[in-house]
């Protein structure tokens, strides 16, 4: 006998919702089951037999479950079930249900089946256009993560032709301009706005890991052309490559320094948005590196020039100052001041991008009051420092004025670790090492320090 699903809400809130009543054979119950986890009830027509989906049932039984493997079997279940990610009051529920399943083995293959697509299909009007739209996020997310995996390992990749034919008849195209749109809340994402406009923390956590897979999913590609350098921040793929020069002509072609216009000012949202969360904090972690990882493919094609004009843009100043220094996660600050240093080893002018990064650091220096926060930036300081001492001394200079009216006892009482301090000591140490001081300048320094020295007896310096 055929199953039909109920979507069950919270324990003892009645649901409902006008749309799911036009789901043939969709009933809503609310039943006492396990707090807080969303679950899908599954029973043959007359309503006899239950079975009940949810994460717990997944943690205890795993893939075995004889539920789960209906729904991932059933393809008329799963639609219904995927459909239901139209709904506003249901889509975070269904999305979570959907993140225990395996990925259903129908959009498997369509994924897999795009390589063979003609160039129209991704054209205005065309099926690629739908089924892979802004309209809805949560949809996006589930066939992004599919062609994610797909490109990123081989046992699931079909072959290198495969990833060239998608670059060559515009899926990628498509792909970027619809992380313009996302991230730009226009174009064919007009209804994310209003989507947003009445978001929920888990809503804009949605959001921004659209815009990071995107990133991601567009970097992956790119680097499957083994003429593009590879950051060592980015894991490898190790799907078959495509031909040499393929992914680097597709970059040339699209323009990248619009495109980075685009998104660099999604690294600044992603930490805007004031939400300790789990959820908040792992997608600010997402974005964060899947727009360093296209940042960092991207400039690495870029001719110094149009590159200068990006690091010198008020967007990419803002940028920096939100993930060096206003992220609530160490570890985003940390990843970010690695991927910054690493971005100067990727250019064309190596001394010329560092020379930018310094003279933007420069008008970034943090108060002693940042403390900890500090270290990610001053970190940054330290790498980039060797590759630039003529371009560095006016960051010294700034530092060294900074220090001169430090009171480190006075910033953190005698209990404490000033890091600031320890931040700005070590980088003031690498411009010694690269001669950036002069006899007299040395000469103070050496007071300054021989100060701190001293207060560190009265503190754990």
């Amino acid at each position: 006998m055929p199953l039909q699903h109920s979507l069950v809400t919270h324990p003892l809130e009645p649901a409902a919702h006008p749309m799911l009543r036009e789901i043939p054979q969709t009933t809503l119950r609310a039943l006492p089951l396990w707090p807080d986890e969303p679950t899908v009830l599954l029973s043959d027509s007359n309503g006899q037999a239950p079975w009940y989906l949810s994460t717990y049932t997944r943690r205890q039984n795993g893939t075995s479950d004889p539920v789960i493997f209906q729904i991932i079997s059933d393809a008329h279940l799963f639609d219904q079930l995927f459909d239901l990610l139209g709904s506003d009051d249901f889509a975070e529920e269904v999305w979570s249900i959907l993140m225990i399943l395996p990925k259903n083995e129908k959009y498997v293959q369509l994924v897999l089946n795009l390589g063979q697509r003609p160039k129209q299909y991704w054209s205005s009007g065309g099926e690629g256009l739908a089924l892979f739209s802004g309209r809805n996020m949560y949809k996006l997310m589930y066939m992004l993560q599919i062609v994610e995996d797909v490109v990123c390992r081989a046992k699931t990749a079909p072959s290198n032709d495969w990833a060239r034919n998608l670059i060559e008849r515009g899926f990628l195209d498509h792909l970027s301009t619809l992380a313009r749109a996302i991230s730009t809340q226009a174009g064919p994402s007009s209804t994310v706005s209003n989507w947003l406009s009445s978001a929920s923390g888990a809503r804009f956590a949605v959001w921004r890991s659209c815009i990071a897979l995107l990133c991601r999913v567009i970097t992956r590609f790119v680097l499957l052309d083994p003429s593009m350098q590879y950051p060592s921040v980015i894991s490898k793929v190790t799907s078959p490559p495509v031909a040499s020069g393929v992914g680097r002509a597709w970059l040339l072609q699209m323009g990248t320094v619009d495109f980075l216009r685009t998104i660099i000012p999604c690294l600044s949202q992603s930490t805007e948005i004031d939400d300790a969360s789990e959820l908040s904090m792992q997608s600010e972690a997402e974005v964060v590196g899947g727009v360093f990882d296209c940042l960092l493919v991207m400039c690495s094609v870029t001719p110094f020039p149009d590159l200068l004009q990006i690091l010198q843009s008020p967007e990419f100043v803002e940028c920096i100052q939100c993930v060096l220094l206003r992220s609530h996660t160490r570890q985003i600050r940390l990843r970010s001041a690695l991927c910054l240093e690493e971005l100067a080893g990727l250019t064309s002018d190596k001394a010329g991008t560092r020379a930018a990064l310094l003279a933007t650091l420069d008008s970034l220096v943090p108060s002693g009051s940042f403390g900890q926060t500090s270290e990610a930036f001053f970190l940054l300081c330290v790498g980039l420092i060797p590759g630039a001492p003529v371009a560095c001394s006016p960051l010294a200079n700034t530092l060294l004025k900074l220090l001169t009216n430090h009171n480190s006892l006075e910033r953190t009482g005698e209990n404490s670790i000033d890091e600031w301090l320890i931040g700005c000591l070590r980088a003031l140490r690498a411009c010694v090492k690269c001669g950036v001081f002069d006899e007299t300048a040395r000469t103070a320094l050496a007071s300054m320090v021989a100060v701190c020295y001293h207060e560190s007896g009265k503190s754990k310096h």
